[in-house]
């Protein structure tokens, strides 16, 4: 950043507050990922190949459908679900970007006199600025979801497929019920547990608006 030049720091994108965000929050992304989350994929890594392969050696059938047809969309639907909301995130914080700058602009104003005559169309701007930002992203929301609302049913289908199948089998003889439920649920389980992955990983993500938001007040009254 300090090798830039002075065009660098005169973009919309890279202002006091983005710049101070980013320096604040990569490095607590990469903490993260070095610490805790690399420990969570591991586990989740041995537990799905360990119970795949238990699946397969109790109930080579039913452990074959379930590992080739069900696993890889529930694991294919937590990365699509976290894939979306950072999609959804960046996109939110460009709306918003436009709005923290006016806010950190007018908080560095407030030391000079011309700041006492600007309230009022400073207000009426900042206000129109969050309202075209929250009109602008009701739309991408709605959309979002239906996909959204997708890879919260794929669990669903793993189990429909998963009992559907077994019980087929059990009812015909070709297998026990104990081999059943160690084949089913074992794989189940590691599949529910490689997806809480993603969902730590999800709600570890700060919001990059509210970031900038913060970062440009601070930067401002700290000036």
């Amino acid at each position: 950043m300090m090798k830039q030049d002075l065009q660098f720091f005169d973009r919309a994108e890279n202002t006091t507050g983005a710049l101070a965000s980013r320096a604040d929050s990569y490095p607590q992304a990469v903490f993260e990922l070095m610490g805790f989350n690399v420990a969570l994929m591991l586990i989740a890594t041995t537990g799905v190949f360990s119970c795949s392969i238990l699946a397969i050696a109790y109930a080579w059938k039913l452990g074959l459908v379930i590992v080739l047809a069900g696993l890889p969309p529930m694991l294919a639907s937590g990365y699509a679900r976290i894939r979306m909301e950072g999609a959804m995130d960046h996109k939110i914080s460009k709306l918003f970007s436009k709005s923290a700058s006016i806010a950190s602009e007018t908080v560095t104003a407030i030391r000079t006199v011309s700041s006492l005559a600007i309230e009022t169309s400073v207000l009426e701007r900042y206000t129109r600025e969050l309202d075209q930002a929250i009109a602008t992203s009701t739309r991408p929301l709605l959309l979002i979801m239906l996909p959204f609302a997708f890879t919260q049913t794929v669990e669903y289908s793993f189990q429909a497929l998963g009992f559907w199948y077994g019980c087929r089998l059990v009812s015909f003889g070709d297998l026990s019920m104990v081999n059943f439920f160690v084949s089913f649920l074992g794989v189940f389980f590691s599949g529910q547990q490689a997806s809480i992955l993603f969902g730590f990983s999800s709600s570890k993500m700060h919001s990059k608006a509210v970031w900038e938001v913060k970062s440009e007040l601070l930067t401002a009254i700290q000036a």
